[in-house]
């Protein structure tokens, strides 16, 4: 409808298939796409020593089609190095076979943000927040991050942890009750 430039937009090769679909309409619409958490959670992975996951993954969304910019985080000298070399090189059959290893590797730890926990959720939160506080503290090693959002989203953890009647089914196998108890230690 014309009323907005441009939208942040939670993408990864993780992303179902349809989101990028409806990137590309946004895009050809003049709608300005920037990606976030195109490397799916910071989690680390030594099976690729000469290069990490991380820059296929932001490699892999900035190839995309009617993507036009992200916005990985930088937050160490490490971080930006990763990520110049991520864009200072095209994506291969390599990067591809890797990115496939290691969405293998992130089943059960990493969401994907597909939204279908919001939608099975009685209360609809779906464990979001658990489950991004917990990505904090493991993925991305940054305590204090998943602290000040655990604080934020106090109540939404503590529905997940006392939820006797849970029925989300995560599509990529997080317990959300697990995650729920590790965000609930942000709290004290």
């Amino acid at each position: 409808d014309g009323f907005y430039d441009a939208v942040l937009v939670a993408v990864n090769f993780r992303s179902p298939q349809k989101l990028f679909v409806i990137i590309e309409q946004a895009a050809a619409a003049g709608v300005g796409i920037i990606a976030m958490k195109t490397q799916n959670g910071g989690y680390e992975d030594s099976a690729w020593p000469e290069y990490t996951p991380h820059q296929a993954a932001l490699r892999f969304v900035l190839e995309k089609p009617g993507i036009h910019l992200a916005v990985p985080g930088m937050l160490s000298r490490n971080m930006i190095d990763e990520n110049c070399g991520a864009v200072n090189k095209e994506g291969d059959l390599a990067d591809y076979l890797n990115l496939e290893s290691y969405k293998k590797a992130l089943t059960g730890k990493a969401c994907a943000f597909c939204s279908q926990c919001v939608e099975q959720c009685l209360f609809q939160t779906g464990g979001l927040d658990a489950v991004r506080v917990t990505m904090y503290a493991e993925g991305y090693g940054d305590y204090d991050l998943a602290s000040s959002n655990a604080v934020k989203t106090r109540a939404n953890i503590s529905r997940c942890l006392t939820c006797a009647g849970c029925v989300v089914q995560c599509s990529q196998g997080i317990d959300i009750k697990a995650a729920a108890k590790k965000a609930s230690l942000f709290l004290t």
